[in-house]
């Protein structure tokens, strides 16, 4: 058999195991049990106070008494980390299930991290949250020149200008000479339209204060 008959081979053989894995997790998918507070209290133990989660009882590749869950994260944004643990034959992330295990029901959208740390499951880190407020309250992008949400550098003017986010529209609230006037300027104006939501001051000085 020539080189071309081995590759036309391999290229069968890898469509046939995709066809199957994907057989595979439909079934998976299709057999896997509703989860409840009640069955999720039989399968893992939460502690609010340290945020984790630990198995009820020994079974094929887990220990009882140890903590449950694998870290993941999307390739393109390796520091956004959440903790994933499989339950009745699916994964779901650790924060969804700590919501559930603390309130008997599943969060209406999304549940936030107070302190932008995904890993950190703490039950007083925590909170319910609208897809809506929990964009409002994401991290600095890397590319931010100042060290603050909203402000940044106009090197053109050479001043400091602001901009809020609201509904998904970007509002100029103005540029200014003073860097520490910028930052109010936008402190007042997200505390006004987003509340407790609110992201103001450095990304290091707001994992301090829900630091543990």
């Amino acid at each position: 058999m020539g080189y071309d008959g081995i590759a036309v081979k391999q290229l069968m053989w890898y469509k046939e195991a995709s066809l199957l894995l994907r057989s595979f997790r439909t079934m998976v998918h299709h057999y896997a049990v509703e989860l409840t507070q009640a069955l999720l209290k039989q399968r893992l133990r939460y502690d609010p106070e340290t945020g984790v989660f630990t198995y009820t009882e020994s079974r094929v590749g887990r220990v009882a008494g140890k903590p449950a869950g694998n870290v993941w994260s999307k390739k393109d944004r390796p520091d956004l980390q959440y903790l994933y643990i499989g339950v009745g034959g699916k994964r779901y992330q650790a924060h969804r299930l700590a919501f559930l295990y603390m309130t008997g029901r599943w969060p209406e959208a999304k549940v936030d991290h107070r302190d932008h740390n995904g890993l950190n499951n703490r039950w007083d880190n925590l909170r319910d949250a609208s897809q809506r407020q929990n964009m409002q309250h994401t991290r600095l992008r890397s590319n931010n020149t100042s060290g603050y949400k909203g402000v940044a550098w106009d090197s053109n003017r050479k001043k400091w200008q602001v901009h809020i986010s609201i509904n998904g529209k970007n509002t100029s609230l103005g540029r200014f000479d003073i860097k520490e006037e910028a930052i109010e300027v936008y402190r007042k104006a997200a505390e006004r339209h987003f509340g407790e939501f609110a992201l103001t001051g450095t990304a290091k000085a707001h994992e301090r204060r829900f630091a543990v």
